[in-house]
């Protein structure tokens, strides 16, 4: 399985791509994993 970068989602999410749009194009991604993301960037991990 290839690796998606934190940065990558963080990306599609400002540009305005929804948690399903991007589950619908990354179908190995969970929308924990997502959200997990979306918590990474606030807190500055990436």
């Amino acid at each position: 399985m290839a690796r998606i970068w934190v940065s990558l989602i963080i990306d599609f999410l400002v540009n305005g791509m929804t948690i399903d749009e991007i589950l619908k194009d990354y179908p190995q991604l969970t929308e924990g994993n997502i959200r997990a993301a979306i918590i990474i960037e606030n807190i500055g991990l990436y």
